[in-house]
């Protein structure tokens, strides 16, 4: 990961005037089809780093960039400290550069006891709303839910008539192709959540259209920046699709980072770097974000939950 660094928007693409003049399917519209077109940065190129497409299997190269059009971000890999500076000169003025830090899967941590409660049936408590919403009709039906997480069991009972758009996302991205599959999960973690969202009899709202992405490996629960944002490229892109442009789209992502596991300056890093990413997600294609406040107490909460 100390080869890689993340270069990511400093500011949204649209004026602010722009946005509130067009609507929500105008802007995501004009975003989705102009990113396809944008050249490649010759200057990347004239430098020797070497052009790689996340949806390709490509052999390794030492030097080497990914363009990830929709989100409008950068991976840039190279281990020669010359060129990684003379590929940070070239993006400096449009991007914040950070590195490529880890995030990881809040785990739980040791509490109070309590009494286990005696199982009833698995129904939604009053306080929910939920039977209110079914009785309006409300099913999440229109509604897009993109997961980032350790992956979803497709063929779970609650899940297995439902259609998931799978995607795994390897751990390094330049050399291995994101792979369109049948959704698995060898954690649990990621269909635990699915289930929560659109599980067909305990779902708040199984009628939603369910993407999930695997970027959190069972072993360790962490994954990188770079998986974090080739996943959310990946949603992002579906706005091509004349079909997506006017649904409501939130991204549920169980991760994030905090002070005790970085220190001063890469904290700093990643607070600026999950903020310009929250920022094109929010500013530009209205897409709501979701993310894991943690599990280390009372008072305690991770970031990018915190961010306001």
């Amino acid at each position: 990961m100390s080869d890689k660094f993340i270069a990511l928007r400093r500011e949204p693409r649209t004026e602010r005037a722009q946005r509130e003049r067009a609507e929500t399917e105008e802007t995501r519209a004009a975003l989705a089809a102009r990113a396809p077109r944008e050249e490649m940065p010759e200057r990347l190129t004239d430098l020797g780093l070497v052009p790689v497409d996340v949806c390709e299997e490509a052999p390794e190269v030492r030097h080497n960039f990914q363009k990830l059009p929709y989100l409008d971000a950068y991976v840039v890999e190279t281990p020669d400290e010359r060129l990684e500076r003379q590929a940070k000169e070239v993006l400096d003025n449009d991007y914040v550069i950070v590195p490529n830090f880890e995030l990881s899967m809040p785990t739980p941590s040791a509490g109070r006891s309590y009494a286990r409660k005696p199982q009833v049936a698995g129904a939604w408590p009053d306080v929910s709303g939920i039977k209110q919403a079914r009785a309006m009709g409300l099913t999440g039906e229109g509604v897009t839910v993109c997961m980032l997480d350790t992956g979803v069991d497709a063929d779970h009972l609650e899940l297995r008539r439902k259609v998931i758009d799978f995607r795994y996302i390897p751990l390094n991205t330049a050399a291995g192709r994101v792979r369109d599959c049948r959704g698995f999960d060898v954690d649990g973690h990621g269909t635990h959540v699915a289930g929560i969202i659109a599980g067909e009899n305990i779902g708040v709202a199984p009628g939603v259209e369910l993407m999930v992405a695997a970027v959190l490996e069972s072993e360790t629960l962490k994954t990188s920046l770079e998986r974090v944002v080739v996943a959310l490229d990946w949603l992002l892109s579906q706005f091509r699709f004349e079909e997506n442009l006017g649904k409501a789209v939130i991204v549920n992502m169980s991760l994030g980072f905090s002070k005790t596991t970085l220190s001063r300056k890469e904290y700093a890093d990643a607070v600026t770097g999950l903020r310009s990413v929250i920022d094109t997600l929010v500013t530009d294609f209205d897409v709501l974000p979701i993310t894991a406040v943690g599990n280390e107490g009372k008072g305690k909460v991770r970031a990018p939950a915190y961010f306001p």
